[in-house]
């Protein structure tokens, strides 16, 4: 069954509506506004013609007639053309020669004695009822002398015809809305088909994705503003698709990373509550619970964390501060960590004093994410540079490393929470991918940028871009 509230309905309905609406007023203003003034045009159109074309015509045969009666012939043909009565005086004003049609009709006195003065004279006479039309026009020789007056008065209808003359467009009118309206039909049938098709595709992918189809994709995709919300659905599906991979990722890799520790201290504290470790090793063993536990503690904090920069829990204290004065202490704090690994630490601070106006703790945890990102993947005998420079109303801080770099697929996605360039999950090589997440998300509460530029096997550099307030 037809759905009546489709779009192809509403809009077939919407135009077959308009064409309705159109054609209804056309011939309303016909009846009421054209037609009256269309059979007065008619009419005084008809008789301005006549009765000026009929004398003319009977002045050229006057010149060569010797009688009147010989003129008759001319009037039967001048009845019979313009469907009248049609009498011809002499200059006195008598009648010496009529038409036989129509019978029964006499001479308008008046309009003879006017015409007789010199000019055409219009006007109406009543016969059997009805008002017709009469005109009466002069005659003049080919020397210019006045030969008589013709006389044409209009025959009356039939009573079953109507006086005055219908507009002659109407059913013209009505038979070309009848076609516009089929043609109509047509062509929105077929335009509603172009405007629904891609909508109801675009609804059936829809489905299977919702039906959990991840790589349900709208496959044909026009120019038009319907090809562009196909394009922006598969941007979404790529997106969500993407999202959906990266949290699996991430239930795989808290797993991972919960279970490692968690079974470490299962197995030291059943050992210890078993006796199996030895007296001289519990101290160790403590340890090791300790250490792991710490572990643990980090995973949920940098979930939580990046969970409340999302949604904007977290506030910002924004003070005035000296920026070398912030970078020096980030640099004494990450010293020891890299000499222990043996990856030189270059901190070079900004030529001239900059005080910023922003939050020192956020800014100092958005840094540490990214010299510890820099320390996990630059190896022994390495180098990683904290350099700053102020350009203009900004000021750029750049931590460089030694590292593999990124591979250029990976770059977009290096900022999405839960990814990770090196799928190699190990201890060795990083957490659960939120790092750099947490980066961005904190530089956006800063208000400031943070890019990465990176290639494969040189190093990776990201930089933040801080806007300098002035006073």
């Amino acid at each position: 069954m037809p759905r009546f509230s489709s779009i192809r309905w509403k809009l077939g309905l919407s135009v077959g509506l308009v064409i309705l609406l159109t054609v209804t007023v056309t011939l309303v203003v016909q009846r009421v506004v054209i037609e009256p003034r269309w059979a007065d045009f008619v009419q005084d159109f008809s008789l301005s013609n006549q009765g000026p074309e009929a004398a003319a015509v009977i002045a050229r045969y006057f010149a060569q007639a010797r009688t009147f009666a010989e003129l008759r012939q001319v009037l039967e043909q001048i009845s019979d053309l313009y469907k009248a009565k049609v009498f011809l005086t002499d200059q006195n004003g008598e009648v010496q020669v009529q038409s036989r049609n129509p019978e029964g009709l006499n001479p308008i006195e008046s309009q003879i004695d006017a015409a007789l003065g010199g000019s055409t004279v219009y006007g109406q006479v009543q016969l059997d009822g009805e008002w017709v039309a009469a005109v009466t026009t002069p005659i003049y020789t080919t020397d210019g002398q006045l030969a008589g007056t013709v006389q044409i008065i209009q025959e009356p209808p039939p009573p079953n015809r109507p006086n005055r003359p219908s507009f002659p467009l109407t059913s013209s009118l009505l038979w070309g809305a009848l076609a516009a309206f089929l043609v109509s039909l047509g062509i929105v049938y077929f335009l509603s088909r172009s405007i629904t098709s891609p909508i109801l595709a675009i609804r059936k992918v829809a489905l299977r994705f919702s039906g959990g189809d991840l790589k349900a994709r709208v496959t044909k995709a026009g120019s038009d503003e319907l090809g562009e919300l196909g394009r922006t659905f598969n941007q979404m599906a790529e997106s969500l698709e993407r999202t959906e991979s990266m949290r699996r990722q991430l239930m795989a890799n808290i797993s991972h990373e919960l279970r490692t520790p968690l079974a470490t201290i299962q197995g030291y504290a059943e050992g210890m509550l078993d006796e199996v470790v030895p007296a001289e090793q519990r101290q160790e063993a403590l340890q090791l619970i300790l250490s792991e536990s710490q572990r643990l503690e980090k995973i949920v904090r940098s979930v939580l964390e990046l969970s409340r920069l999302e949604t904007g829990q977290i506030s910002m204290e924004r003070i005035s501060f000296d920026l070398e004065g912030e970078l020096r202490a980030i640099e004494r704090l990450f010293n020891l960590h890299y000499q222990e690994k043996g990856v030189n630490l270059t901190v070079l601070p900004p030529a001239a004093p900059i005080v910023l106006q922003s939050d020192p703790d956020r800014l100092r945890e958005l840094l540490g994410i990214l010299l510890e990102n820099a320390w996990q993947y630059t190896p022994a005998g390495g180098e990683v540079r904290l350099v700053t420079k102020e350009m203009g109303r900004e000021v750029q801080l750049s931590v460089t490393d030694d590292g593999p770099g990124i591979a250029r697929e990976d770059l977009p996605f290096i900022f999405d929470r839960f990814y990770r360039a090196d799928k190699s999950h190990t201890r060795e090589t990083g957490g659960a991918g939120l790092g750099l997440a947490i980066a961005k998300e904190l530089a956006n509460a800063l208000g400031a940028q943070l890019h990465v530029d990176s290639n494969e096997g040189a190093g990776s550099c990201f930089t933040l871009i801080l806007l300098l307030e002035k006073n």
